[in-house]
């Protein structure tokens, strides 16, 4: 698994992203989204998605107020399934950011 926190300066926004990530780090995860103040509903379906052991899934979760984002793209099974999965949780993200600033 890759980790990296990245900052965009402009937004004042922090993304925890995880990379590759196997069920092995579920709770690193949760754990991290319960910082950010994930509610229990949200946490239960990270959970049975962390845990499933699926290919070409991911998650983004934000928290607007503290302009904080996990984001996460689990194992895939070619580099073009972990393409689609990262642009399609970039769309997430982006989307979260723009809603925060009315964009």
């Amino acid at each position: 698994m890759i980790r990296a926190t990245l900052y965009l300066p402009r937004y004042d926004w922090t993304i925890f992203a995880y990379v590759a990530v196997h069920r092995y780090y579920r709770d690193e995860i949760l754990d991290r989204m319960i910082e950010l103040g994930a509610d229990e509903q949200t946490l239960v379906r990270a959970n049975t998605n962390l845990s499933s052991g699926t290919l070409n899934n991911g998650l983004t979760f934000s928290n607007g107020r503290m302009r904080s984002t996990v984001w996460v793209v689990e194992l895939t099974s070619s580099a073009g399934e972990f393409f689609n999965s990262v642009v399609h949780e970039i769309r997430h993200l982006q989307q979260h950011i723009a809603n925060e600033f009315g964009i």
